[in-house]
């Protein structure tokens, strides 16, 4: 450090280096360094042993014992020489220069006056051995090594600081939430990326500035230290809702600071869908679209428009229909043309578990909120269904108890897990589903009439196949195609004449149950005519129909078979025409055809 005191050196040197650097400079020169400039400094110390032996060598240049002893200083004189000098008896003299203008006077006058040897720095030692001047370094060796070590240790500590710094700088840039840091007067110190994104300020907006300025809806006491932590606490900015987590920072009982932690309400009950998502993904998909119902009768079109319209709202609703209709084919449909196509779809059979386990189902569980329950709890449908659709298939089978928990749910918007004490919020639409009449359960007692209205505000009713029986020969082209590749007209229209004479309880269902079974006995068999009517009348045994025990209808010839069908649904349509008291227009709207075909099918 030989140029410390020269401006041009101090310049640009200095300011080159690294945050991370140590000096090691001689006594007076640390004093200098350490007073002026914000860099660790290690002062080579000044002891009387290296005085001593500096003075035992300068002796040697003196002319006599009496003579003085120069010691040269830059910035300022050591108060420990006085001490050294009295203990020693012997002339020291301080002199002191600030810079090389100075060392050059002062050296140029020792010169004139006879001076023949210094004791110095490092600095004074050059400059006298510029005027011919013997210099004598004042610090030992082992004094100059003692300071080298001492700083290579204060700067292995440094750098532990700077990568234990640079690490915790790393995280809170890279966690989602946002990270504010005050000190012990409020004023804001850290300000992480993630919480510039979440409050729409800039940090450099932000620090140095209170906290109280920046979240002024926060209720904070006059001083950190009069704070208790909170956590989880749903504030509002004006803008976002934030979840916000204050912690106070606490040093040898004193506190120093304090952290919050926020994030943004939305983006937490975006993630929480996602994972709910991702950890039940195969129950929460919704498959079928309007486009999968088939039929083009009066009945269906009326419901496929009605369930265009429902779709287009957020209300409840309520599907009525018997057993094999295809509720859950149009609870779906619903969903997925509703604003709510992209969330969960939930479907559950109220009548195909007991009331404990459909309650825990439900509204999920606690962790020990029962013997076998999963360590960690489990979340309930509603939950897993959180801003999409639940639907609840045969809603009438439940118990009364768990009636009044749905009640809760559609009335509050949240439930509670078995076992558990917290109120879960949730945005579900209900669609529910009966294949009872549910006014005269009510009537019974055995359903709520609080529960109905607020499950029926929308009534959806599925018409049953024999309401509909003009759609069976498409139903069942749609089912065939599933597992036959050519399909014989002529079975489709001897279906259709069976078919218009049976009562079909089980609807569609049962009627994708016979096509079936025809399919699997018919396979790659030249007698397809014969195995469907046997099919069929194996499974109409026992049950409700107009069609004769022998096999009339079966060997009735393709000719005769089509005639029979045409006065079948002439007669359908006169009935009709009797129905809406000979209204063409009206009937031709109900069977869903033209005017024009109407005329024709009654020639």
């Amino acid at each position: 450090m030989n140029n410390i005191n020269d401006p041009e050196f101090i310049s640009k040197e200095l300011p080159g280096l690294t945050s991370d650097s140590v000096l090691v400079a001689a006594d007076r020169c640390a004093v200098f360094l350490q007073e002026n400039y914000n860099i660790p400094v290690i002062p080579v110390k000044f002891s009387g042993y290296a005085l001593m032996e500096a003075l035992k060598k300068a002796r040697k240049y003196l002319d006599n014992d009496n003579d003085e002893v120069i010691l040269v200083n830059f910035y300022k004189e050591m108060e420990e020489v006085e001490k050294y000098k009295n203990l020693l008896n012997v002339k020291i003299r301080q002199v002191v220069f600030k810079n090389h203008e100075e060392a050059d006077v002062i050296f140029s006058g020792l010169k004139r006056a006879g001076k023949k040897v210094v004791i110095g720095g490092s600095n004074a030692v050059d400059t006298a051995k510029k005027y011919g001047m013997k210099g004598i370094l004042m610090y030992s060796g082992s004094a100059v090594e003692n300071a080298l070590v001492h700083a290579a240790e204060i700067l292995q500590a440094i750098r532990r600081e700077t990568e234990k710094t640079e690490r915790f700088k790393t995280i809170i840039e890279l966690v989602h939430s946002g990270i504010i840091c005050t000190d012990d007067n409020w004023q804001i110190t850290t300000f992480n990326h993630a919480a510039e994104k979440i409050l729409g300020i800039r940090a450099p907006k932000a620090i140095n500035n209170s906290i109280k300025d920046i979240l002024p809806s926060i209720n904070l006491p006059q001083r950190p230290n009069q704070l208790t932590a909170r956590i989880n606490k749903l504030v509002s900015t004006g803008r976002i809702n934030i979840f916000l987590d204050i912690m106070p920072i606490v040093v040898n009982d004193n506190c120093t600071g304090v952290v919050f932690v926020i994030q943004d309400a939305g983006t937490i009950q975006k993630h929480e869908q996602e994972i709910r998502q991702q950890l039940h993904q195969r129950r929460l998909v919704a498959t079928y679209t309007l486009t999968n119902i088939v039929g083009e009768s009066a009945a269906v079109r009326k419901a496929v428009s009605e369930a265009k319209s429902f779709g287009q709202t957020n209300s409840t609703i309520l599907i009525t229909g018997e057993t094999g209709t295809g509720k859950e084919l149009f609870a779906q449909s619903i969903h997925n043309i509703s604003s709510r196509h992209k969330k969960p779809f939930v479907a559950i059979n109220c009548a195909a578990l007991p009331e404990t386990l459909l309650d825990s189902e439900l509204f999920g569980y606690e962790q020990g909120a029962f013997t076998g329950a999963q360590k960690e709890g489990k979340p309930g449908l509603f939950e897993l269904a959180h801003t999409g659709t639940i639907f609840l298939d045969e809603v009438g089978e439940l118990t009364p108890p768990l009636q009044a928990r749905l009640l809760r749910v559609l009335q509050e918007k949240e439930v509670m897990r078995v076992g558990g004490r917290k109120i879960i919020p949730v945005d579900v639409r209900i669609i529910a589903a009966t294949n009872r009449n549910l006014w005269n359960e009510i009537k019974a007692g055995n359903f709520r009439q609080d529960l109905y209205y607020r499950l029926s505000v929308l009534e959806l009713h599925i018409p049953p196949l024999r309401e509909r029986k003009e759609d069976i020969p498409n139903l069942a082209k749609s089912i065939l195609r599933k597992s036959m590749s050519i399909i014989d007209g002529f079975l489709i229209e001897k279906l259709q004449l069976l078919a218009m004479n049976y009562h079909w309880p089980g609807n569609v269902r049962e009627l994708e149950n016979l096509l079936e079974r025809f399919a699997v006995l018919s396979k790659d068999r030249p007698n397809r005519e014969e195995i469907l009517c046997a099919v069929f009348r194996d499974s109409i045994k026992g049950k409700k129909t107009d069609i004769p025990e022998d096999n009339s209808l079966c060997e009735i010839p393709v000719i005769e078979l089509n005639s029979k069908i045409k006065r079948m649904e002439s007669n359908e349509i006169k009935r009709l025409l009797e129905e809406v008291n000979g209204n063409k227009s009206a009937a031709a709207r109900l069977l869903g055809i033209s005017r024009s075909t109407l005329w024709r099918k009654l020639k």
